[in-house]
């Protein structure tokens, strides 16, 4: 008697056990799947950006407005005061230097 309701424990013990890595299965699975979903929605979203980009382009393009002119070069910048004076002492020093040639 004793013999048997042990075996009678261990079999349901075996079947719950069963049961439990039956749920992890199909949990398991559901996560997978879940996983897969979201993926592939990422992977629409994306190529839905895309096609939204490209849709703006090509409207730009309709109405002329792509490529878009590029901002004018900036203008340099000023010499300062002895960048200046620098500048026109070398060009008066060229000059002299061509009177001198010229003379010689």
């Amino acid at each position: 008697m004793e013999a048997q309701m042990q075996q009678e424990r261990a079999a349901a013990r075996e079947m719950q056990e069963a049961a439990r890595a039956r749920e992890e299965s199909i949990r398991s699975e559901m996560l997978a799947q879940r996983a897969r979903e979201v993926s592939m929605r990422q992977q629409l979203e994306a190529q839905m950006a895309q096609m939204a980009e490209f849709k703006r382009m090509m409207d730009l393009m309709q109405r002329g407005e792509w490529p878009p002119t590029p901002p004018p070069p900036p203008h340099p910048p000023h010499p300062q005061r002895g960048q200046l004076d620098l500048i026109i002492y070398t060009e008066y020093f060229k000059h002299l230097v061509c009177i001198y040639f010229i003379l010689i």
